[in-house]
Formats: C-alpha cells, structure tokens, sequence
C-alpha cells in the first residue's frame, strides 16, 4: 500500500516546518545567551544612539528619544525576555504561532 502524492507532500512540508521553526528557536536562543550574561542596557543604549537615532525613521526617532531611551532598562530586560521566551517556545512547540509572529515584531 502506497501513499497518495498529496500525503506525502504534507508529511515533507511539516517536517520542513519543524525543521525551520527549530532553527529559528536556536537562532533566538543564540541571541539571547549573551544578553541573559551580562547587563544588556549599555548595548542597547549605544544601539539606539548610533543607528535608531541617526537612521530611523522620524516618527521612531521621536518614539525612542521620548518612550525608549527613558526606559532602557524596563526595554532591555523587555528584549532579553523576549528573545528568550520566544526561543523556548519554537523549540518546545508551545506557542508556535504566537511565537513566529512575534518574530516578526522583534525583528
């Protein structure tokens, strides 16, 4: 007994997206070991001088001068969780989708 071609399409598709969403989960957690190690806030700080204020765009230049650079630690810790979170979840699979979506917004 062989499978339709249809079956076998999806059953190598999710496999694909298991594969992907692991390498994304990795990805996230690679990114998040160094800023759970050590004080994230100066890098981000210096982040968001040199390029965000100087390249971004003059609405999220106004939203990072007035709401961000205020905040740096509440907005460190904020990034560090995230990324974290995120990684965990992918690998896990909880949350998938809430997690690549949120992917999106981080990066």
């Amino acid at each position: 007994m062989s499978l339709p071609g249809e079956i076998i399409q999806g059953i190598l598709a999710r496999g694909a997206l298991v594969i992907l969403r692991l390498y994304v989960g990795v990805v996230f957690l690679v990114a998040a070991l160094p800023k759970v190690q050590r004080d994230f806030a100066p890098g981000l700080l210096g982040f968001l001088e040199q390029v965000a204020l100087q390249r971004g765009h003059p609405f999220y230049q106004r939203f990072v001068q007035d709401i961000v650079l205020p905040n740096v630690p509440v907005f460190s810790e904020l990034v560090r969780w995230g990324e974290l979170l995120v990684g965990a979840t992918l690998i896990v699979g909880l949350l998938t989708r809430f997690s690549a979506a949120s992917y999106w917004c981080w990066h």
